[in-house]
C-alpha cells in the first residue's frame, strides 16, 4: 500500500504493470528473490479474500522477472553478529544522535533476536499501525531487577497478530540493550520528537528502515576491518542465538527469547571453534550420571585429576 501512494498507482486490483514494478522495487530495496516471493503471495492472497481474482494467474512477464531475480540473488549464508561482533563496532560509535539511535536498535536486535521487520519502519520510512514505536519501550528497576519491557506488535510467526512482551534486563557491560535504549530516549526526548513518530528515527525525522539499518550495519563492520558483504540485518538475531549459545544458555531458553515454536533455531546456532574445542574436555567431567556405573561396568571411566 505504502509502494502504490508512493507512485500513484491503484492497488486493487493490482494489474501486470504495477506488479512488475513493485516487484523492481523491492528489488532495488535489496530483497531476497524468495522475500519477494512471499510478498507477492500475501498481495495474491489479499486478493482472494477481497473477491478480487488472483493477480499472478496468467502473468507471465511477472514469472520470468521472478525468475531473473532469483538467479541475481542466491540464497547467501550470512555470518552472526555475535557479542564479540558488538564489541568491536562499538569503538566506532559515535556522540551523534544518529549513532546513538542506531546503537540502540542494534543492541535491541541482538539480545531481543529480533527480526529487522519487527523494529524498523516500513520500506518507505513511514509510521504504520505495526511499527514499533515510543510507547512500547518500559522500564523497570524491582525486586526482579533492572530491565525493560518490549513489545512487539506483529511478526513473522504471530498470524493473528496478538504481539509479545519481551524482557531484555541491563548486562552492566559496555554493550547493553538497556542502557543503549535509555539514552537514546533521552536524547530523542531533547530533539522533541513526538510519540507518533515510528520509535527509531534519525535526526532529520525519516524511520529508520531496513535499508538504512543494513547500510549502516556495514558502514561499523567496514571501518573496524570486516568484510560488511558477509553480514546481513538477520546476523543480529542469528548472533543473538549463537552468543546465547555460547554463554551457555539451555535450549529452552534460547527458543524463549528468540520466540521459536520449533527447533528451527538450530540452523541459526554457529558454534564458536573455542566452544567446539571444549566439547571433548566437557565430555570427561564428572556428572550425575558417572555415579550411576560401577567400577565393574564396561562404560564406567574413573575421573582423575590427570
Amino acid at each position: 500500500m505504502d509502494f502504490c501512494e508512493r507512485y500513484g498507482v491503484s492497488p486493487w486490483p493490482a494489474d501486470e504493470e504495477t506488479l512488475l514494478l513493485y516487484v523492481a522495487f523491492l528489488h532495488k530495496e535489496h530483497l531476497k528473490g524468495s522475500t519477494i516471493k512471499v510478498y507477492l503471495a500475501a498481495v495474491r492472497s489479499l486478493h482472494v479474500m477481497m473477491g478480487l481474482p488472483p493477480p499472478s494467474e496468467g502473468c507471465h512477464r511477472l514469472k520470468l522477472a521472478i525468475k531473473c531475480v532469483m538467479g541475481e540473488c542466491p540464497p547467501r549464508e550470512k555470518l552472526p553478529i555475535t557479542l564479540e561482533t558488538m564489541q568491536k563496532m562499538l569503538t566506532v560509535v559515535s556522540n551523534s544522535f544518529d549513532d546513538v539511535m542506531f546503537w540502540a536498535a542494534a543492541t535491541l536486535a541482538h539480545f531481543g533476536m529480533l527480526r529487522v521487520s519487527e523494529f524498523t519502519a516500513g520500506l518507505l520510512g513511514g509510521s504504520t499501525g505495526s511499527c514499533m514505536m515510543q510507547d512500547d519501550i518500559l522500564f523497570h528497576d524491582d525486586v526482579n531487577g533492572v530491565y525493560m519491557l518490549v513489545r512487539i506488535k506483529t511478526s513473522k510467526t504471530d498470524l493473528l497478530n496478538k504481539g509479545v512482551q519481551l524482557c531484555i534486563g541491563c548486562t552492566l557491560l559496555s554493550v547493553c540493550a538497556h542502557c543503549a535504549m535509555q539514552r537514546y530516549l533521552t536524547e530523542r526526548q531533547t530533539c522533541g520528537f513526538g510519540k507518533e513518530l515510528p520509535l527509531f528515527v534519525f535526526r532529520n525525522g525519516m524511520g529508520l528502515t531496513r535499508n538504512l539499518f543494513v547500510k549502516q550495519t556495514r558502514m561499523l563492520l567496514s571501518l573496524v576491518g570486516i568484510n560488511d558483504r558477509l553480514y546481513s540485518s538477520h546476523s543480529y538475531r542469528v548472533g543473538g542465538a549463537t552468543t546465547a549459545a555460547a554463554a551457555g544458555l539451555s535450549d529452552w531458553e534460547i527458543k524463549l527469547m528468540g520466540r521459536w515454536s520449533s527447533d528451527a533455531y538450530l540452523r541459526y546456532i554457529k558454534t564458536p571453534m573455542t566452544v567446539r574445542v571444549g566439547f571433548a574436555r566437557r565430555m570427561c567431567l564428572p556428572s550425575p550420571l558417572s555415579q550411576v556405573f560401577t567400577a565393574r561396568s564396561p562404560y564406567y571411566v574413573k575421573l582423575t585429576n590427570t
